[in-house]
C-alpha cells in the first residue's frame, strides 16, 4: 500500500471542515450522502480496497504538475488514488481512456457539482 497523500487543490467548505478516513474521521462514510468523489476514493483506498490502475491516452499536464511537486507520478500511484487526484484536479475519465476537463459553474468545486442521495431523493 502506498503511503501517498495528495492535498486537494479544488477545496470547499465542507472538505475543509471534514478530516480523512485515514486521519480517523468519523464525520465521513462512504455511503453517498456526499458528492465528494475524490475523498470517497480516498476513503476506500485506506480502507484497503483496489481497482485496477488507468491506462490513460496521456496524463493531463496540470495533474502531472500536481504530483511532480510532491515527488511522485501518476502511473505510481494505485488505481483509486490515480481517480481521486484527476477528479479533484478537475478531470473525469472518458470511455476511451481520456482524461477530460470539467468545467464546473458558479465557481464549484470538483466536491460540489455531484449531489447526495438525499438531496436527489427529496427532488422527487
Amino acid at each position: 500500500m502506498c503511503a501517498c497523500s495528495l492535498p486537494p487543490t479544488l477545496v470547499s467548505a465542507t472538505s475543509v471542515a471534514r478530516t480523512s478516513a485515514a486521519e480517523g474521521s468519523s464525520s465521513f462514510t462512504f455511503d453517498g450522502t456526499t458528492s465528494d468523489l475524490a475523498q470517497q476514493l480516498h476513503d476506500r483506498y485506506a480502507a484497503g480496497d483496489e481497482v485496477d490502475e488507468l491506462a490513460l491516452e496521456a496524463v493531463p499536464d496540470a495533474v502531472q504538475s500536481r504530483l511532480h511537486s510532491l515527488s511522485t507520478n501518476f502511473e505510481e500511484l494505485p488505481g483509486l488514488l490515480q481517480r481521486a487526484v484527476l477528479w479533484d484536479s478537475g478531470f473525469a475519465v472518458t470511455s476511451d481512456d481520456r482524461a477530460m476537463q470539467v468545467w464546473t459553474l458558479d465557481n464549484r468545486t470538483m466536491a460540489d457539482i455531484a449531489i447526495s442521495v438525499e438531496k436527489f431523493n427529496a427532488s422527487g
